[in-house]
């Protein structure tokens, strides 16, 4: 969704919330309490912000505002017992292991947007 700079900042200076992410020409910039700050810019030592304190000119200009994705339905796993995951060689411990760390992962994403939505 595209919307004006300017529009953004009409919406923070009534409900005190900005986008997480948007998106200015060709660059991510993220939403760090109190400005848009470029975080692709890893070489340069330099934080870079869009919005300077010079850099008015860009008020009227569109930003793309870019969306977390939502949590979708987490499958449950195949329970494997004990026994069943000594009687296995190797190569399926290591594939049930990496199964398992995959959805705890998934799990983590989820509970940390949730987080960051219950703040919001």
């Amino acid at each position: 969704m595209k919307v004006k700079l300017i529009d953004l900042l009409l919406q923070y200076s009534n409900k005190g919330r900005m986008p997480k992410k948007i998106k200015y020409g060709d660059v991510i910039w993220e939403w760090n309490g109190s400005n848009y700050e470029d975080k692709t810019k890893v070489l340069d030592s330099n934080k870079r912000y869009l919005l300077g304190k010079h850099n008015f000119n860009i008020l009227n200009n569109e930003v793309e505002i870019i969306e977390e994705k939502p949590i979708e339905f987490i499958e449950p796993l195949k329970p494997i017992s004990l026994e069943e995951f000594k009687k296995m060689n190797p190569e399926e411990r290591y594939h049930a292991t990496i199964v398992e760390y995959d959805k705890i992962e998934e799990l983590r994403s989820a509970v940390n947007y949730l987080l960051k939505k219950e703040d919001e």
